[in-house]
């Protein structure tokens, strides 16, 4: 077998690796494209559940606690509040979505690509509010993240489009 230094090209240089081996660097060229896509497949969202809480001091009849749910695959929004931290939560509302205004909305979130944010946005505060989002894929497995005062990259704006999504009868606190 001769070696890729004692091969030449018609000029008489040696021949660069990937010349001298081309169905090899073929291989490992489409391999590579293959992880390259695996890695940034952004993964498909089912579901969106989000829940805040009062951690301050509260007073008969205070709100304790937001629960937000936002199913693809039944393309509704639920939504619940418990008050001055009761055991059991109000039977949650649920509203109906438009099946566009559903897909719009989780395509929307994918593009944010959640997958990639870090799962805790906690600062040292002594009383106030915490929140935590969950988020479940398909094929994936559920991403939980957390925090008080900050939202997650974008949170504000995903916030209002939770609100836009459905008529609530009071608004939801999501961070």
């Amino acid at each position: 077998m001769i070696s890729c230094r004692a091969r030449r090209d018609p000029e008489g240089m040696p021949l660069k690796w990937h010349e001298c081996h081309p169905v090899f660097f073929a291989f490992v060229l489409a391999a590579l494209t293959r992880i390259s896509h695996a890695a940034s497949a952004v993964p498909e969202i089912n579901a969106l559940e989000t829940e805040w809480i009062n951690m301050g001091l509260m007073g008969p009849g205070d709100v304790s606690r937001h629960r937000v749910e936002v199913d693809r695959r039944a393309c509704e929004v639920r939504f619940a509040v418990s008050v001055n931290g009761a055991e059991k939560e109000a039977k949650p509302s649920a509203y109906p979505l438009a099946a566009a205004a559903c897909e719009d909305f989780f395509v929307d979130l994918e593009k944010r690509r959640p997958d990639r944010w870090k799962n805790d946005y906690s600062v040292p505060m002594l009383d106030g509010w915490v929140w935590e989002l969950r988020i479940l894929y398909k094929d994936a497995p559920e991403k939980r993240f957390k925090g008080n005062e900050m939202p997650p990259p974008g949170g504000k704006e995903l916030e209002r489009r939770i609100r836009a999504l459905a008529p609530f009868a009071s608004e939801p606190r999501i961070f």
